[in-house]
């Protein structure tokens, strides 16, 4: 029994021990108390500036909590730790929500809990605030006129807090470039999706816009987009022939955009030209209501068989605007209707032709055939297929062209075109005039106003591929007097200084006559000559194309002398030339060549077949040809009619090997020549051009002679096709044009 009792007082000893361990609400501190265990739970309901955090005690320990709560801060900065207390929740579960937090910020956060013995904390959570900002997308441009743009945004997300201001911002920059100074309007709509009217714009200009909305946190902005302003101006087209009679002709157009103020008028021009205006001569027009959209119009106060062009207009406030396109109509006829096309003088050849604008109808009204078309040509006005020339055309095609090379120079044609049809009917298109070429023409912006006044004193040259010519230097007079002059004569068609003289401001360093000249394509080169003492000279001065200045060269002519003539293929070539010695002038027979891409220096090559001076060297294709020039020195010196050609050398190691070419016919010297394709063409004394066929190797003489006005030759250029001959006595410039002397 005692044995029992004893048993019964240890079970109830050890209850005592257990219940008083676990009871954190017993009084007094238990041996063995411990600072709280805590759990941080969850973080919910995070926004940009507030969220909600969630802890649990899960044990006492011993002693009774007296506080519980949470601590956070920012990731970043741990030190600057915030605590709250909270008194809200059950013993074991409890909550706050962390409010003035900073958006797009991480955050660690933990619960706590305080007991006599100490704090416990549970684990670290960590969190990130959500944007605060709004989202705003940029909406494309619902008006777009000449001073306004009518532009908004659509807000997608208002973030926290109450919206501050929605609108655009604009400039003529792009908004995304750094340091773009723009303009923003705030629009007075408080919904998401909302609009803007910019306005004091400039007409057809573009201009880069976003849409911004702000609030609490800061401004966000939408994508850019490219708005270009109109010009204001009404917009008409979609012009068509809707029906068409032998008396009246019926069409359609559409305003398709009104422009920035009301249609006040819209109608239709018509007229014999395309060239249609509202007022001039020649055009008569109909007025239709005002507005937008179809409108039609009926035109019957005109001829049969002559083709009309109309175009449409619209008026607003702003201006009037005609239709890009132009129509044309010819009014149904029996008589086939023609067009007489606009004939087209070329080299040696004159483009006619013309076409069947209708075929005239039958009686029944079904359409009649063409069974014969052509052209007919006169000197007289309105030729004829009875009196005059004539061509036959007609084809399977209702337009027709032909190249005619039997016309004479320098003469006025009449051309028209003409066609019969299946029912008997002939008609012809109107009367068109066109002149020919001239053989030789004077150009009316070719005086020259320089300096030079003896013939072959000057150097010249033509370079064809720039469709120019160069003369340098020259004598001034008899006496001696010398130039240092240099000119230009430009040959380019779409230059502004077309057919025209220019002096170059970079003139030669010295003045000098009877120079060689020679161009290797980069620059003009000039060796030797007369200084103003009359003496032979040896410089060398070259000038290049994209500096433009004269520069004497550091090498020198192998020897002083006057008279020489050049060409370029591969090296510079120099022939023949005076040389003075003490016992007076000698004409030379050297040849020279320099090759100028590499370390100049000059290297003689064997003697020309003959003495000469003031000679001509051509190169063409892969030969040089040289020779015609003077044998003898003195008031009228001896020539020689004789011509060498000679194969390029494309090294040192080759030398020339002149062969003796059919000599110029004649018996007059040669005064001037330029080399035109595969010819060489020379001027002689008298005025006779001879052409050098270097394929066919033979010389021929042109029908025509120069004028006797011009056979005190200074210089002859060449565009390729014709040859520009200058200045004679009266200082002028003539063309002769090869392909029309016949």
């Amino acid at each position: 029994m005692k044995r029992n009792i004893s048993l019964i007082y240890i079970a109830l000893a050890s209850l005592f021990f257990v219940g008083c361990a676990e009871d954190p609400r017993m009084p007094g501190n238990l041996i063995g108390a411990k600072e709280p265990v805590v759990t941080t739970e969850k973080v919910e309901g995070i926004k940009a500036t507030e969220v909600t955090v969630f802890g649990k005690v899960d044990k006492e320990n011993g002693t009774q909590v007296t506080e519980r709560g949470f601590v956070w801060y920012k990731e970043e900065t741990p030190e600057e730790k915030q605590t709250q207390a909270v008194t809200d929740g059950t013993n074991e579960s409890f909550s706050f929500k962390i409010t003035s937090l900073e958006d797009s910020t991480k955050y660690i956060v933990q619960a706590y809990a305080k007991n006599s013995i100490n704090y416990g904390y549970g684990s670290t959570l960590s969190f990130t605030t959500i944007e605060g900002l709004a989202s705003v997308i940029t909406l494309e441009a619902l008006d777009v006129k000449s001073t306004s743009i009518e532009i908004g945004g659509e807000i997608t997300d208002k973030g926290e807090g109450e919206i501050l201001e929605r609108g655009v911002y604009y400039a003529k920059a792009s908004l995304t470039e750094a340091g773009t100074e723009k303009d923003s309007l705030a629009s007075t709509m408080d919904t998401d999706s909302y609009t803007c009217t910019i306005t004091e714009l400039e007409a057809l200009t573009t201009y880069y816009v976003q849409a911004y909305v702000k609030n609490k946190f800061g401004t966000s902005v939408g994508k850019e987009i490219e708005v270009k302003t109109t010009d204001g101006l009404p917009v008409v087209g979609n012009l068509t022939i809707d029906h068409v009679t032998t008396t009246y002709a019926e069409f359609s157009a559409e305003v398709t955009n009104p422009g920035d103020t009301d249609v006040t008028l819209r109608g239709f021009c018509y007229g014999l030209s395309r060239n249609l205006e509202i007022g001039a001569a020649g055009t008569d027009t109909i007025l239709c209501d005002a507005g937008v959209g179809l409108f039609t119009g009926r035109i019957s106060n005109v001829e049969q068989q002559r083709p009309y062009y109309v175009k449409a207009f619209v008026s607003n406030a702003d201006t009037l605007v005609y239709s890009s396109e132009v129509v044309s109509f010819t009014l149904l006829s029996e008589k086939p209707t023609v067009v007489t096309a606009t004939p087209i003088v070329g080299d040696g050849t004159v483009t006619l032709g013309g076409s069947v604008a209708a075929p005239g109808i039958k009686e029944e009204g079904q359409p009649a055939t063409i069974v014969e078309a052509g052209i007919v040509w006169s000197t007289n006005e309105n030729p004829t297929i009875d009196d005059d020339v004539r061509i036959d055309l007609w084809g399977t095609s209702t337009s027709f062209t032909t190249y005619i090379t039997d016309f004479l120079p320098g003469t006025t044609y009449h051309v028209r075109a003409f066609a019969l049809n299946s029912e008997g009917y002939l008609s012809y298109g109107d009367n068109e005039t066109f002149t020919t070429v001239e053989i030789f023409a004077t150009l009316p912006t070719g005086y020259f106003s320089g300096e030079i006044q003896v013939p072959n004193s000057g150097a010249y040259l033509t370079l064809a591929e720039r469709r120019v010519g160069y003369l340098v230097g020259g004598d001034k007079n008899s006496y001696g007097d010398q130039t240092n002059q240099f000119w230009k004569f430009d040959m380019n068609r779409d230059s502004e200084y077309y057919l025209t003289w220019q002096e170059n401001t970079s003139h030669l360093p010295a003045k000098r006559s009877m120079m060689a000249i020679a161009s290797n394509k980069d620059g003009i080169h000039v060796w030797g000559g007369f200084n103003t003492h009359r003496q032979p000279t040896s410089d060398h001065y070259f000038n290049v194309f994209i500096k433009n200045n004269w520069i004497l060269a550091e090498d020198v002519s192998p020897t002083p002398m006057y008279g020489s003539f050049a060409c370029y293929l591969i090296d510079m070539i120099m022939i023949g030339g005076v040389q003075r010695t003490a016992s007076g002038d000698s004409i030379v027979a050297d040849v020279w060549k320099q090759r100028v891409i590499q370390t100049p220096r000059w290297v003689q090559e064997a003697d020309f077949p003959e003495a000469q001076y003031s000679g001509y060297a051509f190169a063409v294709g892969d030969y040089i040809y040289a020779g015609l020039g003077l044998t003898s020195i003195g008031m009228n010196p001896d020539f020689s009619n004789r011509l060498w050609s000679t194969r390029k050398a494309v090294n040192d190691s080759e030398v020339f090997n002149w062969e003796e070419q059919e000599p110029m016919p004649g018996d007059y010297a040669a005064k001037a020549g330029v080399a035109i394709g595969s010819s060489i063409y020379m001027i002689d004394s008298e005025g006779y051009i001879r052409i050098f066929d270097t394929i066919a190797k033979t010389w021929s003489t042109a029908n025509s002679r120069v004028p006797e006005t011009h056979r005190d030759i200074h210089c002859v250029f060449s565009d390729g096709k014709r040859m520009y001959i200058g200045f004679g006595s009266n200082r002028t410039t003539i063309c002769y044009d090869p392909a029309w002397d016949r």
